[in-house]
């Protein structure tokens, strides 16, 4: 019997989600109050200096949460295999990450700048990587355990912002409270590991087996983060720091959004593993049409309901010098939809087929599309050059994953059968906006705005959903059945 075979993709969908959510959610909390206090220039020296050390990290890594998390998923009904597959890529990722640290030092000693002491602090980001085995808990499916780690950890991250960061001067001892946190959620996992697996004595061969494939999946990872992080040190370099922290603002929001639509595909990558390692075709197309809707019924409805909203929630949320993030905020919100798209195109089909090649091109042609959009744009248009050339690699990205799996997979049925979600909340964005011309700026009216918008979306959707017998009007149905059974 397996060690997950009881787990419910739903409540791990519910764990996950949750789990991404509190990954970025200190920065939201915490967002108005930090904005108002260390200043738009601040919050972008902090994202200038956190994105090269985040680059570090990412070498340290080495792409092992796809990886450890695929191999460890295809692996876990047998305890001997699971033992020697965990114990040898987490020896390739201590060394790795041990050599990236020291690097990473050597780095921060040598450069000649004003900003040292807190390449410093950001270091922690990268012991944090070292200690990381969250891959193990998420290919045995136990969502459960990092949710609550993280929970803990980010709620007296929040207290501690409030408590301790009180003018410009402390900028220091915010990025010193955010390092720490990571870090510690990374070093409570250790103490749950004794009853999943144990580290086994291994070989070279066992150790060096995994390089190959962890550095082809590595690719990809630096290639998102192009499209993701290069943007915001191009940015910095060539507009400042002012717009990069309007730029930092915006993006903390959408990527709470992006962060609840991955988590379908986090909690479904290792299930996809398994199945298709079982040769069950028929269950992972199944998982895929569904996992299709439900991520373009959520991406729609925060995309629009985001950009509907932009231009009241920016100054009422972060204070009228940030006024200019209203039309970053909208326009970042379009790649939402793009971006689910493709990200259930990829966890759900290319990795789990072990398809990396064509996954790591596609995510090349993003990361060289965004460089060439940036360089055309950020000098003249700043931070909304960077939001374009955002939107330019996603959608490349897309695309060219649509182009590899076109044969594999119903593509056009996919795109109609969820087109009726994109004409919803256009809807809803047009009422948003006409509301806005009605009320005067103001928490209220922010307020109206959602409850209306929340309340638009799920009566058409739900319409939709049901005249169609859409999967999620079925997950619906299931949901009611099984509460009268238990009831």
């Amino acid at each position: 019997m397996s060690i997950l075979s009881k787990q419910s993709i739903k409540k791990n969908f519910v764990f996950q989600a949750s789990y991404e959510i509190l990954l970025v959610a200190l920065p939201i909390l915490t967002s108005p109050y930090v904005s108002r206090v260390l200043g738009a220039s601040n919050i972008g020296i902090y994202s200038y200096t956190y994105t090269i050390a985040y680059y570090f990290t990412l070498v340290a890594a080495l792409g092992i949460k796809n990886y450890g998390n695929r191999e460890i998923s295809r692996c876990r009904d047998n305890k001997e295999a699971l033992n020697q597959t965990f114990s040898g890529i987490l020896f390739l990722h201590f060394i790795i990450s041990s050599v990236v640290i020291i690097g990473y030092f050597i780095y921060c000693l040598s450069v000649e700048s004003d900003y040292k002491l807190f390449f410093l602090i950001q270091s922690l980001y990268l012991f944090g990587t070292l200690f990381d085995i969250s891959w193990l808990f998420f290919g045995l499916e136990l969502f459960k355990t990092t949710v609550m780690r993280n929970a803990i950890i980010k709620i007296l991250s929040v207290v501690m912002i409030f408590l301790i960061v009180k003018t410009k001067d402390d900028l220091w001892k915010y990025i010193l409270i955010l390092a720490v946190a990571n870090f510690a959620s990374q070093i409570y996992l250790w103490f749950k590991i004794k009853p999943l697996v144990k580290i086994v004595k291994v070989t070279k061969h066992d150790i060096l087996r995994h390089f190959p494939q962890m550095l082809i999946l590595f690719v990809p990872t630096i290639a998102v983060s192009f499209y993701n992080y290069m943007d915001k040190i191009m940015l910095g370099s060539m507009a400042g720091t002012i717009e990069l922290g309007y730029y930092e603002n915006a993006f903390k929001i959408t990527t709470v959004c992006s962060s609840l639509i991955g988590s379908v595909g986090t909690v479904m990558l290792p299930r996809m593993s398994n199945v298709i390692a079982k040769g069950d075709i028929h269950a992972s197309k199944k998982y895929i049409r569904v996992s299709m809707s439900c991520v373009i019924f959520m991406a729609c409805a925060m995309a629009f309901g985001i950009s509907g909203v932009a231009n009241v929630f920016a100054p009422v949320f972060w204070g009228s010098d940030f006024s200019a993030c209203s039309l970053l905020l909208a326009l970042l919100a379009i790649y939402l939809p793009i971006q689910g798209f493709a990200s259930v195109l990829r966890t759900q089909f290319l990795i789990p087929n072990r398809w990396d090649k064509q996954y790591t091109i596609s995510l090349c042609i993003g990361a060289i599309v965004n460089v060439i959009v940036n360089f055309l744009l950020i000098p003249n248009l700043h931070s909304t050059g960077a939001v374009l050339g955002t939107i330019a690699a996603e959608t490349s990205v897309c695309l060219t994953q649509i182009l590899f799996v076109r044969k594999s997979l119903p593509i056009k049925l996919y795109i109609f059968k969820n087109l009726p979600f994109v004409g919803i909340g256009a809807i809803m964005f047009a009422v948003l906006r006409g509301i806005q011309y009605i009320m005067r700026t103001s928490i209220v009216l922010l307020v109206v705005q959602i409850i209306t918008g929340v309340l638009i979306y799920l009566v058409l959707s739900l319409l939709y959903c049901f005249i169609s017998k859409n999967e999620i009007y079925n997950i619906i149905l299931k949901m009611i059945k099984s509460r009268k059974c238990n009831s």
